[in-house]
């Protein structure tokens, strides 16, 4: 992808490592200080930042992902899913109250 601006490039690879590296926190529970918080929240404002882009290249790799795949499972809504008889599952983690394992799958659709 090029953003044809060093810094919009260097803020959205950062932002992109900041977010991935905790990916069941909040944008502001997963970042390092509130300047890094304002930042990410703002990048999508940037007239610069082509939000079009950056969709169609995850679009592109999502449908590659399914590719050869029988089943695909595309949530319309937040989705918890119980695992818990499935602790040693990796991936778990806790759920709704905190007392059962599973999944989260947070809605995506604008």
């Amino acid at each position: 992808m090029d953003f044809n601006e060093e810094r919009l490039e260097k803020r959205f690879r950062q932002t992109m490592e900041t977010v991935s590296k905790y990916p069941r926190k909040s944008i502001y529970g997963g970042n390092r200080n509130r300047a890094e918080t304002k930042a990410i929240y703002n990048l999508p404002g940037n007239d610069k930042f082509n939000k079009g882009e950056i969709l169609g290249s995850h679009r592109a790799a999502t449908i590659r992902r399914m590719e050869g795949q029988s089943l695909i499972l595309a949530a319309r809504d937040t989705t918890s899913v119980n695992y818990d008889g499935r602790r040693e599952m990796e991936g778990n983690g806790y759920i709704g109250d905190k007392t059962n394992m599973g999944v989260n799958i947070p809605a995506v659709w604008r």
